[in-house]
């Protein structure tokens, strides 16, 4: 079976990993688009160190089934023996799919379907959970983009090798109903014109709250609003420097789902768009909340005060 090679014209930079077009453009992974638009798991939660550890055990693992297919020795092992008695038909490992345009990503397998012109799309997982919506989209994303890269062929099933990593063995094979073409042909039109995408209901999922700030504007006025005073708020008001974030809300069904890091494009692309603003505050943080933590890792960012609070029990 001949696929269509893109590794002509789309650069896959591992150190970085992200997908250069043409030398010029920079395409964005299935994964993070999937996580900028709140359809992929949050662990955002989960310590930098831990989940790096996690992603190196996992892409060993990958490396191992692949160096195994494309005929490289490997160590007996519970894994491969349990991956051969699935009886798949390999075609290629880490094919590498794109729309040309917007998004780039690599199928961890695809294997011969029941025809000549029928395939199956796997994607190997090591998580400890099995996250079956996130799974859904990644795998119709790949479906859509396979089939639109190679016309004529069919992606006929979708699947999920899950992998216990500590063990060294498979979980499942698990069949996975990818989403429609219409669903992802909805999410890459929300991403091109810069919007976040919605749940089939349009209902929103979640929501910020940040105004300019007003702290300069009332510095030395002892409480006083006085003229000079509401020029300086209208100042601050019209042409903001900083920002004050206030508040953020999500439907409680959207938690873990990625939505923080739709929440900061929308800071990003609020304080890109009004050239006034140089710096958002985000107000008071637990520094063991390694949800916001890791969220503000995204930005350059500086630690400006620290607060310590203290309890002694008094016996009455």
């Amino acid at each position: 079976m001949q696929l269509t090679d893109t590794t002509k014209r789309v650069f896959f930079e591992p150190t970085s990993h992200s997908y250069v077009l043409d030398g010029e453009t920079l395409l964005m992974g299935v994964t993070s688009l999937m996580k900028k638009h709140g359809l992929s798991p949050d662990y955002s939660g989960i310590p930098e160190a831990t989940l790096r550890k996690a992603a190196e055990e996992g892409t060993a693992i990958h490396k191992e089934i692949q160096d195994y297919e494309n005929g490289i020795s490997v160590l007996a092992s519970d894994l491969i023996s349990d991956y051969k008695k699935l009886g798949l038909k390999f075609i290629a490992s880490e094919y590498q799919v794109t729309d040309y345009e917007t998004v780039a990503s690599a199928i961890d397998g695809v294997y011969e379907g029941s025809t000549k012109k029928k395939v199956k799309l796997v994607d190997f997982k090591t998580t400890q959970k099995y996250h079956r919506r996130p799974l859904e989209w990644q795998l119709g994303i790949y479906k859509y983009l396979f089939e639109r890269l190679n016309p004529g062929y069919e992606v006929e099933s979708c699947h999920c090798l899950w992998i216990d990593k500590k063990a060294r063995k498979i979980k499942d094979f698990i069949p996975v109903e990818p989403v429609t073409k219409a669903e992802v042909e909805s999410l890459l039109e929300a991403e091109k014109k810069g919007l976040i995408y919605m749940d089939e209901n349009e209902k929103p999922v979640c929501f910020g709250l940040a105004i300019p700030s007003l702290n300069r504007a009332l510095q030395g006025t002892r409480g006083h609003l006085t003229p000079l005073t509401l020029i300086r708020l209208l100042g601050c008001l019209r042409k903001p420097d900083v920002l004050d974030l206030c508040l953020v809300g999500v439907d409680p069904e959207y938690l873990n789902r990625g939505v923080s890091g739709a929440l900061s494009l929308a800071i990003m692309r609020m304080l890109k768009e009004n050239a006034s603003l140089k710096w958002a505050d985000t107000n008071l943080n637990l520094e063991d909340n390694y949800a916001i933590q890791n969220q503000w890792r995204r930005f350059r960012r500086e630690e400006c005060k620290r607060y310590r609070a203290y309890v002694k029990e008094l016996s009455v």
